[in-house]
This record gives C-alpha cells, structure tokens and sequence, in this order.
C-alpha cells in the first residue's frame, strides 16, 4: 500500500509539474508579448496587431494549468477553522464529502469546457482581430480542470481513509493548520 501511495502521489507531483510548467511558459509568452507591444507603441508608434488578444487566450492557460499545479504543491487556500472544533469522528468524514464534492464540480466544469470547445470548433468560431480558433484554448482549459480534478480524486481518497487511519488522519490535519 505504501508504494501505490508513493507511485500516486509521484504521479500528482510530475502531472502538477507538467500543468505549472505550461502555465509558466504561457506566462512569460505573455510579459514578453506585453513589453514588446509597449515598446512598439513607444518607439514605432505600432502595436502589436491582435495582442490584446493573443493575451487573453494565453491568460486562459496560465490559470487554467496553474490550478493543478497548486492543488499538487498543497498552496491552494482551504477554509477548514471548523473543521479542528467537529468532534473527531466527524471532522475526516466532512472533509472527505467536501473532497468529493470538490472534485464533482471539477469534473462538470471540465466536461462544459469540454463540449463548449467542441461547440465553437464546429462552429468555426475565432477571436475577432487576427481570427484565432477559440476551440484550442477551450480543450486547453478542460485539460487542466480534468487534472484538477484528478488531483482532487486523489485527495479525496486520502480524505476518505484519513476517517479510517490515523496515519491518514494526521497528514491531512497537518494541512488544515497551514
């Protein structure tokens, strides 16, 4: 058991990597895209045709697949004040159904994501300045809300069996006193 869990959570640590590391690309695409539209507008009186666009949509990426990656480095925010003041039975048992139900939604909006995509590529749709296909961003996006969610799966079960281990139990306490 304590190698699955070592195999699962390398696998959540490279995913979350993979998913911060195109997220980090992204965003340093769009600092250079902004300084170059900066200087161009300073210096040749010329932006850059479609920038503000092109930004939006790497925008997109940037938090979309940098959500999994701080779900995977535990620095996203979690409201758990209440959670150490439940009595001891009920406090892994709540966590765990707000697990679940958090990666529930995750998987909904990923699978919108998903179908909208397929929607405007069927569809034709594109940005209105440079006609850029709006439909890559939109699989982009549901990637990175499936890997969350995956992510989440995996907390969840850890949440699960903190109710029946108390190794368990103390990981996931020692995350709500961050």
């Amino acid at each position: 058991m304590a190698h699955l869990k070592k195999a699962l959570d390398g696998l959540v640590t490279r995913l979350g990597t993979f998913c911060g590391m195109i997220s980090g690309i992204c965003l340093f695409g769009m600092m250079a895209l902004v300084a170059t539209d900066v200087l161009r507008r300073l210096l040749f009186n010329s932006p850059i045709l479609g920038g503000y666009e092109i930004c939006q949509m790497l925008m997109v990426i940037v938090v979309l697949m940098g959500m999994p990656y701080a779900l995977s480095q535990k620095a996203i925010i979690h409201v758990t004040f209440l959670l150490p003041r439940l009595p001891k039975p009920i406090r892994h048992g709540a966590w765990a159904l707000l697990q679940i139900m958090g990666t529930g939604v995750f998987l909904l909006f990923g699978y919108g994501t998903l179908i909208h995509g397929l929607f405007l590529k069927e569809r034709g749709a594109v940005s209105g300045t440079i006609a850029i296909p709006f439909w890559p961003f939109y699989m982009i996006a549901a990637f990175g809300l499936f890997i969350y969610a995956l992510i989440q799966l995996y907390d969840s079960l850890k949440a699960v069996a903190a109710i029946f281990s108390e190794k368990y139990a103390l990981e996931i306490s020692e995350q709500w006193k961050g």
